[in-house]
């Protein structure tokens, strides 16, 4: 089973681009230092 996790603004507010516009999720990790990225849209799509 995937994990899931939910992102929200460090501070104030973050407004959610126009549909269409591609985001581009991106984890990165100290140790070990690894990179994860995903599609919003798909990420988006899957969380239903």
């Amino acid at each position: 089973m995937p994990a899931r996790y939910g992102l929200r603004a460090s501070a104030g507010r973050f407004v959610l681009p126009l549909p269409g516009v591609r985001v581009r999720l991106r984890a990165f990790t100290a140790s070990p230092q690894t990179l994860s990225s995903a599609d919003g849209q798909e990420a988006l799509r899957g969380a239903g």
